[in-house]
């Protein structure tokens, strides 16, 4: 039997069927890229109908300046080697896009979709609407 989601949070990761959710998924350090490091986000989610892999973080930290500084350096921690992980393993081409989604206090989202409002693989979500996601399905 396979690992179970832990949260409703990640349960609402893979909502309506059509994604794929690995939870503490460690992206291993690329050595023929040398310019990346690993990393183990919360988790790392196939969007089969959107042709999207999404980098999760989940924090119910009050100061984000540490998730700040991985999302700034998201390149190089996490997309790079998970690009190059996935299509080695011919589980993406290179037509898939890579995003994060950080699922943060509702009273933080503003504040940091606006300090990465020129990035558009930056998103942030409340924590609070993705615990209940039946009730946010579409939003996520």
């Amino acid at each position: 039997m396979g690992a179970q989601l832990k949260s409703p949070v990640e349960l609402s990761l893979i909502r309506g069927g059509k994604d794929f959710a690995s939870h503490q998924h460690d992206i291993a350090y690329d050595k023929e890229a040398r310019d990346d490091d690993g990393s183990c986000p919360a988790n790392v989610t196939l969007d089969m109908e959107r042709k999207e892999v999404v980098i999760v973080e989940m924090t119910d930290a009050a100061d984000l300046r540490g998730l700040f500084g991985k999302v700034t350096e998201r390149q190089k921690h996490w997309f790079t080697p998970i690009r190059h992980s996935l299509e080695s393993d011919h589980i993406i081409d290179s037509s898939w896009k890579i995003r994060f989604l950080g699922v943060v206090r509702e009273i933080l989202v503003d504040s940091a979709n606006a300090k990465f409002a020129g990035a558009k693989d930056v998103h942030f979500f409340a924590l609070e609407k993705a615990a209940f996601s039946f009730a946010y399905w579409t939003e996520r």
